[in-house]
């Protein structure tokens, strides 16, 4: 696939971003659709209550979980991404592969 020339975005994009939500929390992403469209936007790492939401729903009803952490998490284009199908799924796919997952050790086996 070749590398989409990310549009209106400046070099401080990412840092104003990062100011606002917290250094190391912003991501930005490069989504593509079967129309051979790319969308560049920024998505922030769910926090606890974004989690919650989306844990709730994604079994019940996955596009509702979706909407929920798509409009918690989704800093920038909104539109572009509402209006494609291929988009949004792959945001909420990109936003979920954010959320942290720890680690643990059962010690008394």
């Amino acid at each position: 696939m070749e590398t989409p020339k990310i549009e209106n975005q400046t070099p401080n994009v990412l840092k104003d971003f990062e100011a606002k939500h917290g250094e190391g929390k912003v991501k930005l992403i490069v989504l593509s659709n079967a129309d051979g469209e790319n969308l560049a936007v920024h998505i922030q790492k769910p926090d606890r209550k974004a989690l919650s939401d989306y844990m709730v729903w994604i079994d019940k009803d996955a596009l509702k979980a979706y909407k929920l952490i798509i409009s918690k998490c989704l800093l920038d284009k909104h539109d572009e991404v509402n209006a494609d199908d291929e988009f949004f799924i792959a945001t909420g796919l990109a936003i979920a592969s954010l959320m942290p997952i720890g680690s643990f050790e059962i010690k008394n086996d």
